[in-house]
């Protein structure tokens, strides 16, 4: 279902279809543009765009509550385009640029990130900080520990790592309501003066968290224009057809009401709903024994506790025991022959909890070779992703410190970190390789073998990476614009919006 620039009054359903007798494609060359002079910048060098008055301000605060009375040591500071006000310490002075006070005990910085302003929201916008403008400087949270933060905003909190000093605190609030140039606004404090300068945010406006920017009545910047100039027409084999869907759907937008639209050829195969028969579903013992049979390996079943457990076994004799989860197993095609590879999630003690500290171990099983790949406490955000094979070497992915996923190869050699947050899970989407590549979507963020393709095309959204006759295909934001990126290649299409379901 996709928002056509072109008919911005319509709904339409978009198509890719890639016929298997169509011939090869051509070759198609990665067009190198110079990148754009506005992709956000490293953070050190914003430029807030806020000033301090002394003039008294109403603290009338429409959808947050009112804040703390302002104490004798502090000065209120208000944000000169009238959508928030906050207090600061009276004795701080302002430094060289607007919206910067440091004493002798500490220091904040408050304005806006306009070169953020088209960034999917609050959350990408500190992942961006995180891991491209100050890599190795924050750790990220979905959710601001100060309560009336979380409570009645949108936003984000980045948190100086262990050793970096002076140590702050970082937070990212976003405002649907405002104007692209003031959408995502930071405040930013050392850690003794944050709480209380951040406890003290009022909203002089209203605001509206369920406003949804219109990124497509905003003009192109010229750099986006540059940008989408030099992008390539559809290559031989690939058709796109754009389906207007009926007047129901174009008022009320049903994922439902969008489904029954899809064309036949488009539809996923229903998944099966009995995985205990065979053909076995991956989720079943059945199926990893199928996968390890020609090994030698056996899953059989363990002791039951809380959990179910299950011990491994090669050519009859006991290898591992108390498995706590089935393994996702993979055979790799390799230049000496198959390779059975798997990570077997274990407990040294079954009778207690998997979480409890020293009593999880992860093994890496390579053929008849097993060794310990993880010891110690298991993290409850591991994201379960099975190894990869690329270019002769295992790659895997886990969770290190501070939630960073970190991808390491067999030997345990640190490849590429990438600090996140989680909720419910980790928002990994895909860790898969292709050729001799290996792609990580990390939900608006994709990184191919180690590079973040939204830092190297200045891409504010890059989602929904797939392959198509064996090419990578993804969705990505460029300014106001979306658009198609296809074997390598920035398609001529533009659209304003793709809703899209993960699948």
């Amino acid at each position: 279902m996709i928002k056509s620039y072109f008919q911005t009054k319509a709904w339409l359903f978009w198509i890719i279809l890639l016929s298997s007798c169509l011939p090869a494609l051509p070759t198609i060359a990665v067009t190198q543009t110079t990148l754009p002079t506005n992709t956000p910048s490293p953070f050190y060098t914003l430029t807030p765009s806020s000033k301090l008055t002394t003039t008294p301000a109403a603290t009338n605060t429409p959808d947050m509550s009112s804040p703390p009375t302002m104490r004798d040591d502090e000065k209120i500071y208000l944000d000169p385009e009238g959508w928030f006000s906050v207090y600061v310490p009276l004795d701080w002075g302002e430094n060289g640029s607007p919206g910067s006070f440091s004493g002798k005990d500490g220091f904040v910085e408050i304005g806006y990130l306009p070169d953020m302003m088209y960034m999917n929201s609050d959350f990408e916008v500190c992942t961006w900080l995180a891991n491209i403008d100050t890599k190795d400087t924050y750790s990220v949270s979905f959710a601001s520990t100060n309560y009336r933060l979380s409570a009645h905003t949108k936003s984000c909190q980045l948190t100086f790592l262990p050793g970096v000093y002076p140590t702050a605190v970082l937070e990212v609030i976003e405002n649907p309501s405002a104007d692209f140039q003031q959408r995502f606004l930071y405040i930013k404090a050392d850690v003794e003066h944050f709480d209380r300068i951040a406890s003290t945010l009022v909203w002089l406006r209203p605001v509206d968290y369920d406003d949804e920017p219109a990124f497509h009545l905003a003009p192109l910047q010229p750099e986006d224009i540059y940008f989408w100039e030099n992008t390539a027409p559809i290559p031989a084999g690939i058709t796109v057809t754009e389906y207007e869907l009926p007047a129901e759907v174009q008022k009320e937008t049903l994922w439902e009401a969008f489904l029954d639209s899809v064309p036949s050829e488009a539809r996923l195969e229903p998944r099966r709903a009995d995985p205990s028969t065979p053909p076995y579903g991956p989720n079943s013992q059945a199926y990893v024994n199928e996968m390890l049979e020609s090994f030698g390996y056996e899953l059989r079943s363990g002791i039951e506790t809380y959990h179910n457990h299950y011990d491994l076994y090669l050519d009859g004799e006991l290898v591992l025991k108390n498995i706590s989860r089935l393994p996702a197993v993979q055979i790799f095609s390799t230049p000496t022959g198959e390779l059975l590879v798997f990570l077997a999630h274990a407990v040294k003690d079954p009778d207690k909890h998997i979480y409890d500290q020293d009593n999880a171990v992860i093994y890496l099983v390579q053929n008849e070779i097993i060794n310990i790949w993880q010891e110690g406490p298991l993290k409850g955000t591991d994201p379960g992703r099975p190894p990869i094979w690329i270019a002769g070497d295992l790659l895997v992915v886990g969770v290190g410190d501070q939630t960073v996923l970190e991808v390491r190869n067999s030997q345990r050699d640190l490849l590429f970190s990438f600090a996140t947050s989680f909720g419910a899970s980790l928002p990994l989407r895909k860790f898969q390789s292709w050729d001799d590549h290996w792609i990580m979507d990390m939900n608006h963020f994709l990184i191919q073998d180690g590079e973040i393709l939204n830092e190297k095309y200045g891409l504010e959204d890059a989602f929904f990476w797939r392959l198509i006759n064996g090419k990578p295909f993804y969705f990505f934001r460029k300014g106001s614009r979306v658009g198609i990126s296809y074997n390598g290649q920035f398609l001529s299409l533009q659209y304003d919006s793709i809703p899209y379901d993960w699948g």
